[in-house]
């Protein structure tokens, strides 16, 4: 009996390989739990945070101020370390009104030559008429630059078959084709003149001094404002709203049941040729016959990059929302406007007409002549100070501003000494004539004294 009930409560060993794969099901669960856990919470976390992302939003546009970043940019003279001082920007207009010459405009730029601002480079563009008989006749045309085009259009129309596809474009200002255009380079102030070997286009820089010895590099803008990601929608469509120019039909596809045109609004660039379309059309109150230093208020055609540590950077912030950058440029710019037209090449700003240095046509060649390779430079009494002696008479000695100017060029130029003694004669003071330490050490060509008696050359 006791066997037999042995048998029947007698049950094997059970394996334990079966509890094994319960517990490590159980082991994944957990962990597939974790995960879920936690994805959930990263989920939760991301969703407030977008939440309050456009709250924050939300309120910044209808609650928060408009707040704007405003730069202003003064440019006055450049001065180098060793005193010379230009504008940056020099405009002479020969309207040729009196008939006598050609009409002519002159543009140059005043600029460090680098980042030690030691001296100035100029470069400059001439404008000149074809036609001696041509007087106040210079205007500026639109040129689209059909290579500008957007590649995609900003919308399509379809009504009836025919398609239209609506694009950007760009252009410049270039003067009317009865002018001639020369772009000259110096490094001395146009003693020396070359044709420009660096065209001032997009890619062309200056280097100019803001300020007390802060350097920057100016660039113009192009179409950047197209373009540039740094600019807001709002600002984008106001600059092409304010240069938009004309409205052209391109790659016009004509057949039986449909067609196919492209609409291109095109626009103007910020370059050299917009600036100096604006600046000569600044010119009609300005009086004839003068020379001013101006300060215009110019739209924001350039892009500023200052230089710090050895390197230039971006001075534009990033437009955003309820944030606008407004920049305010200020330039000095020496503006002579004439009745007359050019006839001399020493009338220009670069002692150049037409790509001469020998233009002139008059039959007055003083300030047009070249002795040995050289240059000759006129001095009068107006570049010299008078120095009283012991015995009461007066020496004369070059002033500091020709030196300053010419000084550093005395191995390339020669002065013609132009002098005129009767107004000191005329109030009793006797004024004695040049020496060799009247010129500083200056080679002299020629002498011409207007007095009572002539005397000697510089001994």
């Amino acid at each position: 009996m006791e066997e037999q009930l042995k048998k029947e409560n007698y049950s094997p060993p059970q394996k334990n390989k079966k509890p094994r794969k319960q517990k490590k099901k159980k082991s994944t669960e957990k962990k597939i739990s974790k995960l879920k856990l936690t994805f959930i919470i990263l989920v939760s976390i991301l969703t407030a945070l977008c939440l309050a992302v456009d709250i924050w939003a939300l309120w910044i546009y209808f609650f928060a101020p408009q707040k704007i970043v405003s730069k202003t940019y003064m440019v006055d003279f450049q001065t180098t370390e060793d005193g010379d001082k230009e504008p940056f920007v020099e405009l002479k207009y020969f309207s040729n009104a009196n008939k006598n010459g050609y009409e002519a405009l002159d543009l140059k730029f005043n600029f460090m030559l680098d980042e030690n601002q030691s001296s100035l480079y100029s470069q400059g563009i001439q404008y000149v008429a074809q036609y001696s008989e041509q007087s106040n006749s210079l205007n500026f045309n639109f040129y689209a630059d059909t290579s500008t085009r957007d590649k995609e259009p900003y919308d399509t129309t379809t009504s009836w078959g025919n398609t239209k596809r609506y694009y950007n474009g760009f252009g410049t200002w270039l003067v009317n084709s009865n002018f001639d255009r020369f772009e000259y380079q110096s490094f001395d102030n146009y003693e020396t003149t070359s044709n420009s070997t660096n065209p001032i286009d997009l890619n062309a820089s200056f280097k100019i001094e803001l300020g007390e010895g802060n350097l920057y590099m100016l660039k113009f803008r192009g179409f950047n404002d197209y373009v540039d990601t740094k600019v807001s929608a709002e600002k984008r469509e106001q600059y092409l709203t304010k240069s938009f120019v004309q409205t052209r039909e391109e790659n016009v596809d004509w057949n039986v049941f449909s067609s196919s045109t492209d609409i291109v609004s095109y626009h103007y660039m910020y370059d050299v040729n917009y600036l100096t379309k604006l600046l000569f059309d600044s010119l009609e109150p300005i009086k004839k016959g003068s020379s001013q230093v101006l300060v215009y208020d110019l739209p924001d055609v350039f892009d500023y990059f200052k230089y710090v540590d050895g390197q230039y950077s971006d001075e534009r912030e990033i437009d955003s929302l309820k944030l606008e950058q407004q920049v305010k440029n200020y330039y000095t710019i020496k503006v002579t406007v004439l009745d007359d037209g050019i006839q001399k090449s020493d009338e220009s700003l670069f002692n150049c007409v037409k790509g001469s240095a020998s233009f002139n046509l008059t039959n007055d060649y003083s300030s047009n002549e070249f002795y040995v390779g050289r240059s000759v430079i006129h001095a009068t009494f107006e570049n010299f100070d008078l120095v009283e002696r012991d015995d009461g008479t007066f020496d004369i000695v070059l002033n500091s501003e020709f030196l300053n100017k010419y000084e550093k060029y005395k191995s390339k130029i020669y002065l013609n000494l132009i002098l005129d003694y009767k107004p000191y004669e005329n109030k009793g003071l006797i004024v004695n004539e040049p020496t060799y330490d009247s010129v500083k050490g200056f080679s002299v060509y020629k002498i011409d004294i207007n007095k009572s008696y002539y005397s000697k050359e510089v001994a």
